[in-house]
């Protein structure tokens, strides 16, 4: 599974996508296996608001794109995951800096439609940041055949 999500990382890096500039090259993948991964990154000020602490909507990003990781290793290589629900609750701040962890699980990896869920944690603390929920539709990915 780690070599899947990494070259699903891969693809998504080569796609050059400008929203996921300094998101998918920063961030570190530490583990995938049995439908859950961990990743790491350090805070850096585009990652941050004007309070230097993790941007609500960065903090979306990163639950999008790691589960999207796992949801990789989870089917054949050769799927779209269209988002249909992306919710985030923020718990407390991470802080410029701080390297936080993300723990991304698959919940169901169902036929049509995946749920998955991830914490950002504050990797010296263990303390929970922000929880968010992921579900998304599959669709199969014909731009790579």
């Amino acid at each position: 599974n780690m070599q899947r999500a990494s070259n699903f990382i891969r693809h998504v890096k080569d796609l050059r996508l400008p929203y996921l500039d300094g998101i998918i090259d920063k961030m570190k993948l530490i583990s995938c296996e049995d439908r859950v991964a961990q990743f790491e990154l350090q805070l850096e000020k585009p990652h941050c608001n004007l309070n230097n602490t993790l941007h609500g909507g960065m903090a979306t990003a990163l639950i999008d794109i790691c589960t999207c990781v796992l949801m990789s290793t989870a089917y054949e290589e050769r799927l779209l995951f269209s988002t249909t629900e992306l919710k985030a609750r923020y718990l407390r701040p991470a802080k410029l800096g701080e390297t936080i962890l993300m723990e991304a699980r698959i919940l169901h990896p169902g036929k049509t439609v995946v749920f998955a869920e991830m914490d950002i944690l504050d990797k010296a603390t263990r303390k929970i940041c922000v929880q968010g929920t992921h579900t998304a539709l599959l669709t199969p990915d014909r731009s790579r055949t």
